[in-house]
């Protein structure tokens, strides 16, 4: 089964960003790699227990949540 993923407004924003500053092909391949396996991510842990990094280039990353039960990822930020 596949995963769906769902985006904050806040990471609808950076997303947008990122994109401008011309990191769209690095950002869809980290997001289709986040869909094909959540788990493979960072564990975050304090603040951010339950939530998942993964690195999309040296300076930034995507911070997402899995849903387990809805099985959707949702991204929270991506800084």
């Amino acid at each position: 089964m596949s995963w769906s993923i769902v985006y904050t407004a806040a990471a609808l924003q950076n997303k947008q960003q990122l994109t401008e500053q011309g990191f769209q092909t690095e950002l869809e391949q980290t997001l289709h790699d986040v869909m094909a396996n959540p788990n493979e991510g960072t564990e975050l842990v304090g603040d951010l227990a339950g939530a998942y990094s993964q690195t999309i280039i040296a300076q930034h990353c995507v911070v997402y949540q899995i849903l387990h039960e809805q099985h959707v990822v949702k991204v929270i930020c991506i800084v």
